[in-house]
C-alpha cells in the first residue's frame, strides 16, 4: 500500500476514485469497475456504498443495474488532482470534473461514433459476405 492509498484508508478506494476520476463524465457500472481494477467484487460493492453514503459518489438505476458517477463538491478537483497525480496520469479540469465539455467536441464525437459505427456494420456485411449499399 504507497502512501496515498494509507491516506485515503483503503488501496480498493484509491483504485476506484483513480478509475472514476480519470473520466468523471462516464456513468459506471460495479462490473466494469471490477474489471477495470481487477479487485475482489465484495470490496469494490462496499467502497461504492461508502462512496455513496459520504456523498462522493451517485447512483442511478438502470434496470437490475446501478451506475455510479461523482457529484462534484467543494474540493473534488483538487481530490481528483492529488489521486490522479499520485498515479502519474494526467490532471483534470473543473469542468470536465462537472461533466461540461465544449459542444464543438460533443459533436466531433458524434462524428466520429457515426463514423464507426457505419464502418463496424460495414466490416459484418463483408465478413457475411453480403456486399455493401451504397
Amino acid at each position: 500500500m504507497n502512501d496515498v492509498e494509507h491516506l485515503l484508508g483503503s488501496k480498493v478506494r484509491f483504485k476506484l476514485l483513480e478509475v472514476i476520476f480519470s473520466n468523471p463524465e462516464i456513468h459506471y457500472y460495479g462490473r466494469f469497475l471490477q474489471k477495470a481494477t481487477g479487485l475482489d467484487h465484495k470490496a469494490i460493492w462496499k467502497e461504492l456504498n461508502l462512496l455513496e453514503k459520504i456523498g462522493v459518489l451517485a447512483s442511478e438505476n438502470d434496470g437490475r443495474l446501478k451506475r455510479y458517477h461523482i457529484i462534484p463538491f467543494r474540493g473534488s478537483e483538487d481530490l481528483a488532482n492529488f489521486i490522479l497525480k499520485s498515479s502519474g496520469k494526467p490532471s483534470i479540469s473543473k469542468k470536465r470534473l462537472r461533466g461540461k465539455t465544449k459542444t464543438k467536441s460533443k459533436e466531433k464525437s458524434a462524428r466520429q461514433y457515426k463514423k464507426s459505427l457505419e464502418e463496424a456494420k460495414q466490416l459484418m456485411l463483408e465478413l457475411e459476405g453480403i456486399e455493401p449499399v451504397n
